[in-house]
């Protein structure tokens, strides 16, 4: 299995040790911040998300991650798209990286 990474950052898997450099291509999701109310004299915004960029179609035997706000506007279908999994931590609660990858509900 084949594993390339669309986010800007080595992504450490802590359960394998393994690092995934960046790839060189990003993949992300358009969003627009629209003010949407006012209470108190405060803004309140809601930022609506569109397409992804980015994303290459599907390929045999390779596995896309991408950022987890990313993974959550990738069509359903594509099983073939994850996200880091669990952030771990060290003993300072610095993160050091991912316990495995989660793929987005499939419908």
């Amino acid at each position: 299995m084949k594993l390339v990474n669309l986010t800007n950052h080595t992504i450490n898997e802590t359960t394998t040790g393994q690092e995934i450099s960046p790839s060189g291509i990003v993949a992300r999701v358009m969003s627009e911040t629209v003010k949407v109310a006012e209470v108190g004299g405060m803004p309140i915004y809601q930022t609506k998300f569109g397409a992804v960029e980015g994303l290459p179609k599907p390929e045999e035997g390779t596995i896309y991650i991408v950022s987890s706000l990313t993974l959550n506007s990738v069509p359903k279908h594509r099983t073939d798209v994850v996200a880091p999994g669990n952030l771990q931590r060290n003993e300072h609660k610095q993160p050091i990286g991912c316990c495995g990858f989660r793929r987005a509900e499939c419908a």
